[in-house]
């Protein structure tokens, strides 16, 4: 029986961060809420429900909030993954112009 060799990520990639929805800057506790009772409890599981812009607009649609919103909600969440930027500033890069962790690289 031969061991398994782990698979090699990109040497250059960076571990993401997983944060609670309610360390995510600009959210109200009823938005919290409301998506917490959607299902949607870390910014990583946001950033998955809101990959297409089509999945965005169904998450404004069930949330009953404007498609504006749940961009800026993504876009904070997108930041956060990156270990350096986390929750605490997402929302300075996010005011600053820079809304993806590409715009970032």
């Amino acid at each position: 029986m031969s061991a398994k060799k782990p698979v090699m990520q990109n040497r250059n990639s960076i571990p993401s961060c997983d944060w609670p929805i309610e360390q995510l800057p600009g959210l109200s506790q009823e938005e919290q809420s409301q998506l917490q009772n959607y299902g949607i409890k870390t910014t990583g599981g946001l950033v998955k429900q809101g990959k297409t812009p089509q999945d965005r607009l169904i998450l404004a649609n069930k949330l009953q909030v404007h498609l504006q919103y749940v961009n800026k909600w993504i876009a904070l969440a997108d930041l956060a993954r990156v270990p350096s930027v986390g929750t605490q500033y997402c929302g300075l890069l996010l005011h600053a112009g820079i809304g993806s962790v590409a715009q970032l690289a």
